[in-house]
């Protein structure tokens, strides 16, 4: 009899614990929920927009390279470019009313290609080193007013990552 009752409240406590387990579960898997929500949404969309000013100033540093004679640099800036347009991507899928001012960058970026495409033709038909220097002082130019339009991308987006963070308070 006393052994039926030791086995009875035996039982009892781990029916108890096995609740108490899947809803520690469930609280942490919604924690965990919650967590992604907060940190792959608004935090991606903001590493996306800085890793695309990187990949500007990554691409302006392989011109200068292409512009000395270095020809492997052609593969790391379509590299640069192609990373860019893929974060670019992300931040226009991410963004909940796709502003103006990416699109606007976006557009922007696409437009460097032209410039930088005549400075590696002019590196590859050995031009003078005053008209690769006159591509190059362009691309600098292009680079700042680029990196002029990103500014108020990164507000937007900063500004978009506070709300959220505030929302999930």
């Amino acid at each position: 009899m006393q052994n039926r009752r030791v086995i009875i409240a035996f039982g009892a406590v781990i029916a108890f614990m096995s609740v108490l387990g899947v809803e520690a579960l469930h609280a942490v898997w919604g924690q965990n929920r919650r967590a992604e929500a907060i940190y792959l949404h608004p935090f991606a969309v903001s590493s996306a927009v800085r890793r695309i000013d990187m990949d500007m100033i990554s691409m302006h540093h392989d011109l200068r390279g292409i512009g000395y004679g270095q020809r492997r640099k052609v593969r790391d800036l379509k590299r640069h470019e192609a990373d860019a347009l893929r974060q670019f991507d992300l931040v226009q899928s991410r963004l909940p009313d796709n502003p103006e001012q990416v699109m606007h960058a976006r557009q922007a970026f696409v437009a460097w290609e032209p410039l930088y495409a005549h400075m590696i033709d002019l590196v590859r038909r050995h031009a003078p080193v005053a008209a690769i220097d006159a591509a190059d002082s362009s691309n600098d130019a292009y680079l700042a007013h680029m990196m002029a339009l990103m500014q108020p991308v990164i507000g937007i987006v900063d500004a978009y990552a506070d709300t959220l963070q505030a929302q999930a308070r």
